[in-house]
């Protein structure tokens, strides 16, 4: 076998091995977020089935970002409201952002479930589902936000974003990623939910952002 044939199956197996890494985590982060929602006892409740969903590149050969999506309601209320949201990605327009080169693990607060053959998920320009005309803004540089008409929970919607690799265990996803949602769900404000000296924060500006369209 020809050294760049050799090269090849190598690529090949640690995109496999680092996709079993990215399916593991994931299945860390269903579990916390779960266990975490029903502990604290947030503003809200868990209402039904986490929604999976994923995307492949143009040829199909690999999978570029995965998410979950997890339906809730206020408490008293039994049917979905809002869906609390994770997307991994891993390269193409869900990572690049305008001086972002690595792989950024998004979390949402949206009144619908990521949905990438919709266009809902988390992209530079940032688009978003409901097609309203209020404008989005930054937080404190972390935190993208659209404020509805009114001051009902469900009508703030949020995003905000973490280096991927800097993830590199249960203890990090719970402290990097779990909790500042739950955080956030809880009305705390950007800076003191996602303190600056959080590990791998993605620092979001204007900028960055981009503007604001629907698909």
């Amino acid at each position: 076998m020809s050294t760049d044939a050799k090269q090849f199956v190598q690529c090949v197996r640690a995109v496999r091995e680092y996709g079993a890494e990215i399916s593991a985590m994931g299945e860390t982060l269903d579990a916390l977020f779960l266990q975490e929602l029903g502990k604290a006892r947030p503003v809200c409740k868990v209402v039904g089935s986490m929604v999976w969903d994923d995307r492949d590149d143009d040829q199909g050969w690999v999978c570029t970002d995965i998410s979950a999506s997890i339906p809730l309601a206020r408490r008293k209320g039994s049917r979905p409201e809002m869906y609390l949201s994770y997307q991994v990605s891993l390269e193409g327009n869900g990572m690049e952002f305008p001086g972002n080169e690595v792989p950024l693990l998004h979390v949402c607060l949206w009144d619908c479930p990521i949905d990438f053959n919709e266009g809902f998920f988390v992209k530079h320009p940032m688009k978003f589902s409901n097609g309203a005309e209020d404008e989005q803004r930054v937080e404190a540089d972390r935190l993208i936000v659209w404020d509805g008409e009114g001051t009902n929970w469900k009508q703030r919607e949020w995003t905000f974003s973490v280096e991927l690799l800097s993830l590199e265990s249960s203890q990090a996803l719970l402290d990097r990623v779990v909790k500042p949602a739950i955080a956030l769900l809880n009305g705390e404000p950007a800076g003191t939910a996602l303190p600056d000296a959080m590990r791998g924060l993605f620092r979001h500006s204007s900028q960055r952002v981009g503007e604001r369209h629907d698909t």
